[in-house]
């Protein structure tokens, strides 16, 4: 029969010259179970795997070398890295169901090294070749990264995030958690990224650590998750534009979208017919959102930090324009083509060069340009725009290619950067982007007379920082102008120009505001764009043009 406790101590005994190793204590009670000891790590009737590094139970590497060593201690498991190249990973097979709903969970402190290395957990490994990794670094980002047949792929491209702890001394948890073929991965509690499910390669989990670091891991632990628990999707308000009549009328060609969204799990992210809005901490959201003429169907879609989406649909329309007869009255037959690349699938989204490229075609048209405008183009649709541009240049005498969008150089080289590129390193960038004096070769061999390229392309590589650094340049490079050209940068060679905080970029807003300006020469009016940018910039962007031009030429006489 139960007697009742004399006191609430609860400890171990041992007699006589002896030595014993207490792996684990745990009190389980009725409706819940608790684990008490030095971990104090609760765990669930569903935990399937977890180790707290006390003993070495499931047969950790332990060795040590020059390249690397491997340890447990004090109920920590250390990984050290001693090499200047690539990573060294700690696995131990542990079986478990890939296909049930899942989460692993572990906790590391980084000791020493690097602050922009990488280090983290590999799961689903079967060895080097295949596997994955989610790791970060301790400089604030993080990368998830899937190894396939020795082919590395980034799932998730190195990102800064504020929910990493930087600097050495720094302890975070890392959570993968599998619900309904869907991955959501968080650094302290906070999502940080969700991806569909991919199948294990195999059994085998651990730890990885690059160059020149060392870590410890406090704990790891895999678990099943239970049915899903109830998730209410988030309350949308929309408080502009004013939705009381039915669909809105306007004639305007950007309108604002805003309003409130909240739910009790915090909200990742809110979307406007796809283009991802501002959100403040309190809920409120806003975004400036361009409108074809005719009926607009608006779309916004709120998503938790548990991935339950909800989405309010509404239209407006957006009335024809009074449309004036074009001003250009010259008889030169002219042809643009204007391209805006904005929504980047691996390099992160930018604010204007949609509406860059938007603006250019109208202003181009005025002028007495033929145009042709793309948006967010692949690699094959700028390379399929830049042929038909090049068929179609025959018979015209002037052309024109304004680009907005991601530009980079590589080895003196410059190149547009398609939306679906994932460069990440500089050797891919021949393969996955588009050579920038591609169309100036289309250009000379239409033969018009005169030939105008605007890079407004000049933002930050977000690639170039998992590149070597040697690799690593600024903005563009200069181009030579071919004879009869003229080849117009946002900023001067190897700087950076600004995404603007307008509705355009700022090399665009300028050029927007002198372009329409009569009975001036280009190289006059470049001049005039410099100096507004200049003034707008305080000196800290400043553009640049190669010519070689052989005759005047004006946009409007």
């Amino acid at each position: 029969y139960f007697q009742k406790f004399m006191g609430d101590l609860l400890g171990f005994v041992i007699y006589d010259n002896q030595g014993i190793a207490v792996d684990y204590l745990s009190v389980k009670q009725k409706g819940g179970t608790a684990l008490a000891g030095k971990k104090k790590k609760k765990q669930s009737a569903n935990t399937v795997f977890y180790d707290s590094f006390i003993s070495n139970s499931n047969n950790w590497s332990v060795s040590s070398s020059a390249d690397a060593a491997f340890s447990l201690s004090g109920g920590y498991y250390y990984c050290s890295h001693l090499r200047d190249t690539k990573g060294y990973t700690s696995s131990i097979a542990s079986k478990f169901d890939s296909y049930r709903d899942f989460i692993i969970e572990t906790k590391i402190k980084k000791i020493s090294g690097i602050l922009n290395n990488g280090y983290g957990i590999v799961w689903g490994r079967k060895n080097s070749d295949n596997e994955f990794e989610f790791f970060l670094s301790g400089d604030g980002y993080f990368q998830i990264k899937k190894m396939a047949g020795g082919k590395k792929e980034a799932i998730k491209p190195w990102q800064k995030s504020s929910a990493i702890k930087t600097g050495n001394g720094a302890v975070n948890i890392l959570k993968i958690e599998k619900r309904n073929d869907y991955y959501t991965f968080y650094i302290n509690d906070r999502n940080v990224y969700s991806t569909g499910f991919e199948p294990f390669f195999g059994d085998r989990i651990g730890f990885v650590v690059y160059q020149r670091q060392k870590i410890a891991v406090d704990y790891l632990k895999i678990a099943y998750l239970k049915g899903a628990s109830f998730n209410a999707a988030p309350l949308i308000v929309i408080s502009e534009p004013s939705l009381q009549r039915g669909m809105k009328k306007v004639s305007q060609k950007n309108i604002r979208v805003s309003g409130t969204v909240t739910d009790s799990d915090g909200i990742y992210k809110v979307t406007v017919n796809g283009y991802r809005a501002t959100v403040q901490s309190s809920g409120s959201f806003w975004l400036d959102l361009p409108l074809s003429t005719g009926k607009n169907k608006i779309k916004v879609v709120a998503t938790d930090n548990k991935m339950k989406s909800a989405t309010k649909t509404f239209s407006i329309t957006r009335e024809a324009p009074y449309v004036q007869k074009p001003v250009y009255t010259g008889a030169e037959k002219r042809l643009a083509l204007v391209i805006g690349n904005a929504r980047y699938q691996h390099g992160g989204s930018l604010d204007n060069p949609v509406n860059d490229a938007r603006s250019m075609k109208s202003v181009l048209q005025d002028l007495g340009f033929r145009v042709i405008e793309k948006e967010n183009c692949t690699q094959r649709d700028i390379k399929k725009a830049i042929d038909e541009f090049g068929r179609k240049l025959n018979g015209y005498d002037v052309a024109l290619f304004f680009y907005a969008g991601h530009g980079i150089q590589v080895n003196g080289n410059n190149y547009l950067v398609p939306v679906d590129a994932l460069l990440e390193n500089e050797n891919d960038v021949e393969y996955d982007a588009v050579r920038a004096d591609r169309v100036l070769a289309k250009m000379e061999s239409a033969g018009s007379k005169t030939n105008i390229v605007i890079l407004d392309a000049c933002r930050d590589n977000p690639f170039e920082r998992s590149w070597r650094r040697g690799t690593r340049g600024k903005g563009l490079a200069f181009m030579n102008a071919p004879s009869g050209s003229l080849i117009a940068y946002a900023t001067s060679p190897g700087n950076t120009a600004s995404d603007g905080r307008g509705d355009n970029g700022l090399y665009t807003s300028a050029l927007l505001k002198h372009i329409r300006t009569p009975d001036i020469t280009i190289e006059q009016l470049f001049k005039r764009v410099r100096s507004t940018i200049m003034d707008w910039s305080n000196e800290e962007q400043i553009p640049w043009e190669s010519t070689s031009l052989r005759g005047d030429f004006y946009f409007k006489k």
